[in-house]
């Protein structure tokens, strides 16, 4: 089964450095040029399925790539960005000002920090394995878009490699990024991560 994990396009809050987690924001008029420049790169797969977060961000930016490939898109909630609890709405900036102890902890041990309200990564990494496990079964000789979120795709991608949380604070997943992972008898190869280049 070969993964083409999606970053969805950029929103106004992404801009603004504001944490969205699991609040429904839109793209902005960049994030749908961005998902429309991403649907064009993948043209060149073969894709049996499309799976999405059920956010309007992850689902318009799935829209237009189900519009270019032809394929339907399904929509998951498990796909959801992480739960940022009381940090969410909020920017980077005010986060620093009213919690800067535990901003601090994120950006040292982000594996460590849970939010009130919301959820860690070992939360979201239950959720994400727990769906490609899923689809896996069913798929296992498929080509397979998921469209999700940032946060999301590093802890993914952490656990399908089998690597640390923490080093969640050391990867890079912009807006309308593709990344490519490859599951062969369960075991996972990373082919390509955070490909912006024809963006």
């Amino acid at each position: 089964m070969k993964l083409l994990i999606v970053r969805h396009g950029a929103t106004e809050w992404n801009k603004n450095s504001r944490i969205q987690g699991c609040l429904d924001i839109p793209l902005s008029k960049e994030g749908i040029v961005q998902a429309q420049l991403t649907a064009n790169r993948l043209i060149n797969f073969t894709v049996n399925y499309i799976f999405a977060s059920d956010l309007m961000r992850a689902r318009s930016t799935a829209k237009i790539i189900s519009d270019t490939l032809k394929i339907p898109f399904v929509t998951d909630k498990r796909l959801r960005e992480m739960h940022f609890g009381e940090w969410q709405g909020l920017s980077l900036e005010q986060i620093d000002n009213l919690y800067h102890e535990k901003l601090l902890l994120w950006q040292d041990k982000p594996a460590e920090v849970s939010f009130n309200g919301g959820e860690n990564l070992y939360d979201v990494k239950r959720r994400a394995l727990e769906f490609i496990q899923e689809i896996y079964l069913k798929n296992k000789d498929d080509n397979i878009i998921i469209v999700t979120h940032g946060t999301f795709i590093k802890v993914l991608i952490l656990s399908l490699l089998n690597i640390d949380l923490n080093v969640y604070k050391n990867l890079k997943q912009d807006n309308g990024a593709l990344n490519i992972i490859d599951i062969n008898d369960g075991k996972a190869t990373l082919l390509l991560y955070n490909d912006t280049c024809y963006l």
